[in-house]
């Protein structure tokens, strides 16, 4: 259990000399700020990317605007592959940046602001790929008219608070429609009471004790649109069958739908490490999303918009598996035509690519955003080298040391101005004016408190050395916004 006072306020500490190499420590001896990571970011650039790109990092006379849409990025670097060079500093802030439930908490409630007009409208949200979200019920507390889907096949563990008390304690939260017994002992609770929805019957048991898959009939479509509750647990694959079976739900609901994938393959589905993942998997899955949507949006006219994570190859050199090979046959089928595949591009769904904040250290994963028109368009070719160029240039190196536009910024609590946290408190300010319309010092305070009980929730706070240092200098008070 997280305690209260486990955020410590270290603004008044030493930066721990410690993150820094032998060969830093004699070039700033003494001289070593508070500003320990923008020093970092500019000492290292020489030696971390290709000489050719050390001079890209210039002071700027200005805050940048966060940088929301990839297409704000100007101009492209070529990717570097070599870890080599990595100091001991770039290391620690690889580690430190890559939080992947922050990262997916902003995403979504980003789409869910986006979307949605009040706090009153009622819409559905349907989730593939969407375990463990230990962060899922931050928003969902916000959105009290939204029902939310959840379709994994690992084990959900939502924490209805900072002190990570999960949904196992309170199991009037949740209803389950199906439970994969394979995935229920990854977290270890004594007690898994669950409600779930069996043969129209809900039901109460042991999770652990259970094992079996959903059938969303019209009694079960029924139960879902008519009921209180508003998380649905599927502990399943996403499946075409359960594709057709949620669009007779959603056509029956004829209201908003928002649909979320965040699935990821490795080795023609099995394994989760990102070192496994392979260009067939990538395809693969572009395949999967391109049949579900497909399914889930026949017979529907408006008021649909998809989140998908957005990857595209990193060899452009592909070896299908039968795994593979069965998803684009059956896409194929479909009209999705991903095939011949060329190395320099991939097909893929229109739409608009934003950026991840938080997202992990040279990745080139974004998520794509589309309505019903980009999903029934003809597949786009995106760029392999554009779209890795682009991702290279600011995750690697524009986030960490250009100063970004953050108006709730924090040296308390390591809510600074790099990119990261720029996104960041660009969304959470978006949704508390659009749906509180909260502003000045009551504004700042909420921003500040979200940011703070994401740190909580996902055990990673921002104050932790060497991030969190990213402040305007102190002699541009006169400093010009672009």
């Amino acid at each position: 259990m997280l305690a209260e006072d486990a955020f410590i306020d270290e603004s008044n500490l030493e930066p721990d000399a410690l993150f820094l190499d032998d060969e830093e420590k004699e070039a700033y001896g003494n001289g070593i700020s508070g500003r320990i990571f923008q020093v970092g970011v500019e000492y290292n650039l020489g030696k971390f990317v290709p000489e050719k790109y050390s001079g890209i990092y210039e002071e700027e006379s200005r805050l940048l605007k966060p940088m929301i849409l990839r297409d704000q990025i100007q101009g492209e670097l070529k990717y570097v592959r070599d870890k080599s060079t990595e100091t001991s500093l770039i290391k620690e802030m690889r580690a430190i940046l890559h939080n992947g439930q922050r990262k997916l908490f902003i995403c979504e409630l980003h789409h869910l602001c986006e979307n949605i007009d009040s706090l009153d409208e009622e819409v559905i949200v349907i989730a593939a790929g969407s375990a463990p979200s230990n962060k899922s019920y931050e928003y969902i507390k916000r959105f009290k008219k939204v029902k939310f889907i959840f379709i994994d096949p690992r084990e959900f563990n939502i924490y209805v608070n900072r002190f990570h008390e999960s949904h196992y304690k309170y199991p009037g939260l949740t209803l389950y429609f199906s439970v994969n017994q394979e995935m229920t002992n990854v977290y270890k609770y004594r007690n898994k009471t669950i409600r779930y929805y069996q043969n129209g019957e809900i039901k109460v048991g042991d999770l652990t004790k259970l094992d079996f898959k959903s059938n969303l009939d019209e009694a079960a479509i029924d139960h879902i649109l008519a009921s209180d509750c508003k998380i649905f647990l599927f502990n399943e694959y996403m499946t075409r069958e359960l594709s057709q079976s949620l669009n007779s739900l959603i056509q029956k609901w004829g209201k908003k739908v928002l649909f979320w994938s965040d699935i990821r393959t490795a080795e023609g589905g099995v394994g989760m490490k990102d070192q496994e993942v392979e260009d067939s998997d990538i395809l693969s899955n572009a395949a999967m999303n391109y049949i579900w949507l497909k399914e889930l949006i026949k017979g529907v006219d408006k008021d649909f918009f998809a989140m998908l994570k957005f990857r595209l190859p990193y060899d452009g050199k592909l070896i299908l598996n039968d795994f593979a090979k069965k998803q684009l046959e059956t896409a194929e089928e479909m009209g999705g035509h991903f095939l011949p595949f060329q190395e320099k591009y991939m097909k893929w769904f229109q739409g608009k690519v934003y950026l991840q904040a938080y997202a992990g250290y040279k990745s080139a994963e974004s998520r794509l955003w589309c309505n019903l028109e980009d999903l029934r368009a003809p597949l786009k070719n995106w760029s392999l080298e554009e779209h890795e160029g682009k991702l290279f240039k600011y995750n690697v190196i524009q986030k960490l040391s250009q100063v970004f536009e953050n108006p709730h910024s924090s040296e308390k609590i390591g809510f600074d101005h790099c990119g990261d946290c720029a996104i960041q408190s660009y969304v959470y300010n978006l949704f508390f004016t659009k749906f509180l319309q909260l502003k000045g010092k009551k504004l700042t305070k909420k921003v500040q408190d979200l940011v703070v009980k994401i740190g909580s929730i996902t055990n990673r706070r921002l104050n932790v050395e060497p991030h969190g240092h990213l402040f305007p200098k102190p002699n541009r008070a006169d400093q010009k916004k672009e």
